[in-house]
């Protein structure tokens, strides 16, 4: 095209900023409006970024590779770079951004991120600029944006991206962390909604009678009142609810850590109490490596998994070697 890479980069790093900036403001209309809507959005901004993200490596190696004589050297370097960069990219982002500034915040910081980096490459590749004032513009640019970079990740601010009244529905609860972005969210109607990345994955309902059932009705295959529980998938907790009236010792386990600190807002003080008596045992955990590392048998198990699109590990649990697994550890 005639058109130097790194152009064509600073304007691919625009588009990558701007689209991720814009999946912040469509999460914002799409809170409740389920899978098909997140797959809409999945399709319409995610994958665009994925496509633009992978242009950008061969314009960035074009432009890494400038002599002939030692191409395959320079691409060398320029490729171990990028893998040492793809390597510690993820660990930053699962093991510090995320826990740290949550889900939403860590979104929010990369599309500004990108462009940072495109305004960057924009005055690099500028035409008409002297090489005194663009290597100054530089200097002061870089240094202005790494700044404020940095302040978002060191200020204690709390990034909320929902309003607490949100479409007739009130938040009271919200948790972002290495999980998630998790609200608890009271519907007009008085049902109490768990959303887990802005997708609803159990509800706590005026009658309990489903979740009552999950408990109820493999009790009375058992043939006894059970001793050892174990429920998989808390989620709003009506299934380990309804262990309460057999008083066995119920192991409780989720992955999400704050299933277990949003559930006061759920359910009422003596229920409450209920389930913070000494033989109730709550786990944060993965439910198939608690499984795999946990040798204990019980009486019954219960699983309520959300879909596998919401969480991660989810996708293990709808498997053959998950359910063999579950059925080794029943008596």
């Amino acid at each position: 095209t005639g058109i130097p890479p790194l152009r064509l980069l600073a304007w691919i790093e625009l588009a990558i900023g701007v689209c991720t900036l814009v999946s912040l403001g469509v999460e914002q209309l799409l809170l409740f409006d389920g899978l098909a809507t997140k797959l809409i959005e999945i399709t319409l901004i995610m994958f665009p970024i994925t496509v633009l993200m992978g242009m950008g490596f061969p314009l960035l190696a074009s432009a890494f590779v400038d002599s002939q004589g030692h191409v395959g050297r320079q691409f060398g370097r320029f490729y171990a770079v990028n893998t040492l960069g793809a390597s510690l990219g993820p660990l930053a982002t699962g093991m510090l951004l995320i826990p740290l500034k949550g889900t939403y915040a860590g979104l929010a910081f990369f599309g500004a991120a990108n462009l940072l980096i495109a305004l960057l490459l924009a005055i690099h590749t500028g035409p008409g600029w002297s090489h005194m004032l663009r290597a100054r513009t530089l200097r002061i640019a870089g240094v202005v944006g790494v700044t404020a970079l940095a302040g978002l990740l060191i200020a204690p601010i709390q990034f909320s991206l929902f309003q607490p009244e949100t479409r007739g529905a009130k938040i009271l609860f919200e948790e972002d962390n290495h999980v998630g972005h998790t609200m608890i969210v009271e519907r007009e109607s008085g049902a109490k909604v768990m959303v887990v990345n802005n997708y609803s994955v159990s509800q706590s309902l005026v009658s309990n009678m489903p979740r009552e059932a999950t408990i109820q009705i493999p009790v009375a295959l058992h043939g006894r009142k059970p001793k050892d529980v174990l429920i998989l998938c808390v989620g709003t907790g009506g299934s380990w609810k309804s262990t309460i009236q057999y008083g066995a010792r119920v192991v409780a386990v989720d992955i999400n850590p704050a299933v277990f600190r949003g559930m006061a807002l759920i359910h009422p003080p003596e229920v409450m109490t209920a389930l913070r008596a000494t033989n109730m045992h709550p786990v944060v955990n993965d439910a198939r490596n608690y499984l795999l590392l946990e040798a204990r048998k019980y009486d019954l198990i219960s699983i309520d998994p959300a879909p596998p699109i919401t969480q991660p590990g989810m996708v293990n649990l709808p498997t053959r070697e998950f359910y063999q697994l579950v059925r080794s550890r029943l008596k």
